[in-house]
């Protein structure tokens, strides 16, 4: 069976990391050497859903950045699907310094990152986590915040950053499941992602309509920017919550890094795609319009009447509330329940 076409907001979210790692790379040129990491890094390519047109994954998108990373590694589950990316990446990028492993990155990111050479733990390092609602392990979290060494003894110790794929909108629904025993499993899923039970506070809290859903998923981002900054050390996270074509929130990224130009280059780039997530939604507003207009002028024999271009559709399209990056975490609320043992 065919690959389910990806969504106009993958397209978004895709140009907004290649952007930022083009950044990376131009950021980092004195060090003489940068490394890319790629959990769950998944096809090759895959289509967009309305038009058809190619769009190229993740390892490929780092891959064609310039100036070039040294080292690439992807992580994929699917060992057919690893040996599939491998191959077409090395055929489209010769001579580069590519490794992709099959299995599962809980397992296989952490050998790799102790096995690395100390040459390599002193470099830029950034961390793509594209996973899909809770598959991550915190352990995993933690052995890449710590991978980094001093690139000399004078010099400050950095972490490597990352770009966290959060499933704020599939976990509620995930646990909301009523096929037995999968929202046990996924609890226990998500209870590995945050390397504690603490987000469990927040789900009874919203059981027991003490807080809306709405807050739910800001709690839940919230606590695990809590633990990236406070646990770990980063100096900040910065998040944008992708939307779909109607505007319904989908998922958050989490950029975390220790580097103030990583930070501001990150918030630019951020900024811009709110830009493009407003107008994929009016977009698809428009699409209705021109629908709409199409249908009524078939109804009236006078199609011609009610011809509009898609830009002159978008204008008439409402615009979608503005999404605004957040501020800085705040200490995570358990509404009690951890004082109760609830």
């Amino acid at each position: 069976m065919a690959a389910r076409g990806w969504g106009p907001w993958t397209q978004i979210k895709l140009d907004a990391l290649e952007d930022y790692l083009s950044a990376f790379t131009k950021a980092s040129q004195r060090a003489n050497g940068t490394v890319y990491l790629d959990l769950f890094a998944g096809a090759f390519s895959n289509t967009d859903r309305l038009t058809g047109a190619p769009i190229m994954g993740s390892p490929y998108r780092a891959l064609s950045v310039t100036p070039p990373f040294s080292k690439v590694y992807g992580f994929e589950k699917q060992e057919r699907t690893a040996k599939q990316l491998e191959v077409k990446l090395r055929g489209e990028f010769p001579g580069r310094d590519i490794v992709i492993t099959p299995g599962d990155c809980n397992l296989t990111a952490p050998a790799v990152l102790k096995g690395m050479d100390v040459y390599w733990r002193k470099k830029p390092t950034f961390a793509m986590i594209d996973q899909f609602m809770a598959e991550v392990h915190w352990d995993s979290i933690c052995a890449l915040a710590s991978h980094r060494l001093r690139s000399a003894p004078d010099r400050p110790e950095r972490k490597t950053e990352l770009w966290l794929y959060f499933g704020d909108s599939f976990i509620p629904r995930g646990l909301g499941s009523k096929k037995p025993g999968e929202a046990e499993a996924i609890a226990a899923r998500i209870d590995r992602m945050y390397g504690n039970p603490n987000w469990r506070y927040i789900k009874q809290a919203r059981d027991d309509d003490v807080i809306s859903g709405k807050t739910l998923k800001a709690e839940l981002v919230n606590l695990m920017r809590w633990q990236l900054e406070k646990e770990l050390g980063y100096a900040v996270t910065v998040p944008l919550e992708f939307i779909n074509e109607r505007g319904g929130g989908l998922y958050t990224v989490i950029f975390a890094t220790d580097h103030p130009v990583g930070e501001k280059i990150m918030r630019h780039i951020f900024k811009a795609s709110t830009g493009a997530l407003d107008r994929m939604v009016r977009l698809r507003k428009a699409r209705d319009v021109l629908a709409r207009a199409d249908k009524l002028g078939a109804a009236t024999g006078q199609s011609g009447l009610f011809d509009l271009t898609p830009d002159e559709a978008i204008g008439k399209a409402d615009r979608t509330t503005e999404i605004e990056l957040l501020g800085p975490p705040q200490v995570p609320e358990f509404y009690g329940y951890d004082e109760f043992g609830h």
